[in-house]
């Protein structure tokens, strides 16, 4: 409907104008407020077409990761090997440390009583020793 005079002449619309304006707005489609509670539809299933070109634009970007991952799990095993056999040899050093701890104490005691003698035999005082191992 076009608007009309009060004296019953047609108005003119010329374009651009708010009448023309308002003629557009009413003639275009509305919108319906979409329901917070319905999920989102895609407006048409992909066809299948698509979805094959799809896959064989992702399966290079798939076999290069899979790839990658074969790599990343053989340098982790090597690195298992690896730290294994690094666990065994610090537990082999440690091992030979505390021994050579006990042998260090043991010649230090040895040491010690081998002086304790020396000095014993130099002043002729045979202290806490027994009178038959000095007569053989």
């Amino acid at each position: 409907m076009e608007p009309s005079s009060s004296s019953g002449q047609k108005a003119v619309t010329l374009p651009g104008t708010m009448s023309s304006a308002r003629k557009n707005y009413n003639n275009t489609p509305k919108r319906q407020k979409k329901d917070s509670a319905s999920p989102t539809k895609s407006p048409l299933p992909l066809p299948l077409e698509a979805v094959m070109k799809e896959i064989k634009i992702l399966k290079p970007f798939v076999m290069q990761t899979n790839a990658t991952l074969q790599r990343i799990e053989e340098k982790w095993s090597n690195l298992e090997l690896r730290v294994t056999d690094g666990e065994q040899r610090i537990s082999t050093v440690q091992d030979a440390a505390a021994k050579t701890e006990a042998m260090s104490k043991e010649i230090l005691y040895l040491k010690q009583q081998t002086e304790d003698l020396e000095n014993r035999n130099r002043r002729n005082n045979p202290n806490q020793l027994d009178h038959h191992l000095l007569t053989n």
